[in-house]
């Protein structure tokens, strides 16, 4: 998805979410797949648990690092790491203006001194060479339109001799297409070898029962169709014939994407890697 699509997106998306909700206690959960330590959990503990498990990822947590959030949404993990770890300075990186606005909310009702959330693409964050020692990226990888320019451009930001990278995403097993190929778990970890990586660790969580599988179906039909419905209200209110005869193009070709999403067998994935 191009960068204003992204950015449109999420402003929409989370401005009717607390809409709907009015608490930012569903700001503080985020939106992201939970990570399932028992067959009972409910959601909100198993989103938690994804927030620690990041923090177990962490290069240190005893030294005073300066740790970027590429994509960091609403700030909810963020805010989870900046609290646990007053010595950290966190920094969140978004394209759409309501999230920074959440996020920089949510630290401020948690008092919190240590966050900065800036309104920036992760694919150029603006800051200086070899600025952080580590950056993650939850859930938001899957959003760039240049991997290799991103991976490119954590390596610039990230310290040499130990800058830790740390990808959490859904990612294809095999390429369904030009569109897929560039999101597979081949292809990012050919990229982060290219570019000098090293030590490079991948866990397959959903494998493992920690990211449900139901939920990432059920996640892909959710957007699918959402974005279809969406089309549709766009084509009734033109109301010309030439939109409805498009509409029912997009549909099928909307199907068909679902039925490739599906068969490229996706899987959630957690890749650390470290820069020489």
């Amino acid at each position: 998805m191009e960068e204003w699509g992204v950015r449109t997106e999420y402003n929409e998306f989370w401005t009717n979410r607390v809409r709907h909700h009015e608490s930012t206690y569903y700001l503080a959960q985020g939106w992201h797949f939970g990570y399932y330590t028992k067959p009972t959990e409910c959601v909100h503990k198993a989103r938690m648990n994804m927030n620690n498990y990041i923090n177990r990822l962490l290069p240190s947590t005893e030294n005073n690092l300066t740790v970027l959030d590429a994509g960091c949404g609403v700030g909810s993990t963020l805010v989870f790491l900046a609290k646990k770890h007053p010595n950290f300075q966190l920094y969140g990186v978004t394209l759409a203006p309501v999230e920074v606005q959440f996020a920089r909310e949510l630290s401020k009702e948690r008092n919190l001194l240590n966050t900065e959330v800036l309104e920036r693409t992760y694919n150029d964050t603006k800051f200086p060479n070899e600025y952080f020692d580590c950056v993650y990226a939850l859930e938001s990888f899957c959003y760039s339109d240049d991997i290799r320019k991103t991976i490119k451009e954590m390596y610039r930001i990230l310290a040499p001799r130990g800058g830790k990278l740390i990808i959490l995403d859904l990612l294809a097993q095999k390429s369904m297409g030009e569109n897929c190929k560039r999101k597979t778990l081949t292809t990012i970890t050919s990229c982060l070898k290219e570019e000098g990586f090293t030590a490079i660790r991948i866990r397959n969580l959903s494998k493992r029962g920690r990211v449900r599988y139901r939920q990432i179906y059920a996640f892909i039909l959710w957007y699918s169709f959402r974005h279809l419905k969406k089309k549709y209200i766009e084509k009734i209110r033109d109301n010309t014939s030439q939109s409805q005869g498009s509409l029912g193009k997009y549909t099928v070709m909307s199907v068909i994407k679902v039925l490739s999403t599906f068969l490229s067998k996706p899987n959630f994935y957690s890749i650390t890697s470290v820069k020489k």
